[in-house]
């Protein structure tokens, strides 16, 4: 029989339309994995410093660090527990269950004093214009001026004893903070008092994180995301059906997609317009690793990080394509078997009968 490029035209026409029709109606997946080294080490803060090197603040106290060139380094500092990483000036900074603290190498750490009490236990650092917020549950906000020295905010209209476990500025200027039982709070600017900002909410709300955007503020809570388009309006659940697990932290993206870091793992869902229309909530599985819980995103324009005891990267998902690929060279097979039936049969066929 003889063959020639022709006879494997359409087959092969076939086979890539198959396969670029598959893939186009699979879509883009999607997942996390795992990147770093020191499995027995759980990390809670993530931080990209302005030269390139990224830090990861853990449980122990240790500080991972990942140069430029991709290699790992890990730092046992003798810090207590890091919950909160952050570049500050050539260095960095450290929030810890029992302290501030500050490194021009990740690796050499001093107490932070200046101002501020010992043993604070510390759960944000808020960078704004004029200041560097410091938040601690059960001491309220704490400022550092441009001179270097801390001093504490004013607590006037907060539940007295309330705890405080996130702070935001919006692009109007007040401040938002999310509280436990107490749902979340407003003050038009520091000076004001603070108001009660829950109208929408569920009772004795736990404000977990905050997410000020042009459009309003995300307010992750103990049953969900909610979203406000000003202080004072009512708050909505943001994402539909699966919307009740526990919001422990928000961010955004370059697509304007809001993640949200749970017990039951990472979550995802888009606005589909300005004025905050909830969409669904999808779930964005975990490869090789727990699905929960995660505590702390880390977004920007180059990587999507999460810290869920160890530190996962988005990566795209391209396994769906071996499936898709074997459909096609299957349907590429058939077809060149279906062309071959005519010369087949033709030479089969008894001569008497022809």
């Amino acid at each position: 029989m003889n063959f020639s490029p022709r006879h494997y035209a359409l087959p092969a026409l076939v086979a890539l339309a198959l396969y670029v029709a598959g893939t186009a109606w699979v879509g883009e997946r999607q997942h996390w994995v795992a990147i770093s080294p020191y499995p027995s080490e759980h990390f809670m803060a993530l931080a990209t410093h302005p030269d390139g090197r990224f830090f990861a603040g853990a449980q122990s106290g240790a500080v991972l660090e990942r140069g430029p060139a991709g290699d790992w380094q890990l730092h046992n500092t003798g810090l207590p527990a890091i919950t909160w990483l952050r570049p500050d000036g050539d260095g960095l900074i450290a929030g810890t269950i029992a302290g501030v603290y500050h490194s021009t190498d990740g690796r050499d750490w001093q107490p932070v004093e200046d101002g501020l009490p010992d043993d604070l236990w510390v759960l944000q650092f808020e960078p704004l214009p004029d200041s560097l917020t410091l938040l601690s549950p059960d001491r309220g906000l704490f400022r550092r001026g441009t001179d270097g020295q801390w001093q504490a905010d004013h607590r006037r209209g907060l539940p007295p004893g309330v705890h405080i476990y996130h702070y935001a500025r919006d692009h109007q200027g007040g401040d938002h903070v999310g509280t436990v039982g107490e749902g979340a709070w407003y003050r038009e600017h520091t000076d004001a008092d603070w108001q009660p900002n829950r109208e929408g909410l569920h009772r004795n709300a736990r404000g977990f994180s905050l997410l000020a955007r042009e459009g309003g503020v995300i307010l992750g809570s103990d049953r969900g995301a909610w979203w406000q388009a000003a202080p004072g309006q009512r708050w909505h659940a943001l994402g539909t059906g699966q919307h009740g697990f526990r919001v422990l932290d928000l961010a955004v993206d370059d697509q304007d997609r809001v993640w949200a870091a749970s017990d039951e793992g990472i979550w995802v869902a888009r606005e589909s317009d300005p004025d905050g229309r909830p969409t669904p909530w999808e779930n964005v599985p975990v490869r090789d690793g727990p699905q929960a819980p995660v505590s702390r995103f880390h977004i920007t324009d180059d990587h999507h990080l999460a810290a869920a005891g160890a530190i996962y990267r988005l990566e795209r998902d391209t396994s769906h394509r071996v499936p898709v690929l074997v459909m096609a060279l299957l349907a590429a097979v058939l077809t060149w078997g279906i062309m071959q039936l005519p010369a087949i049969t033709s030479r089969n066929t008894p001569s008497g009968h022809r």
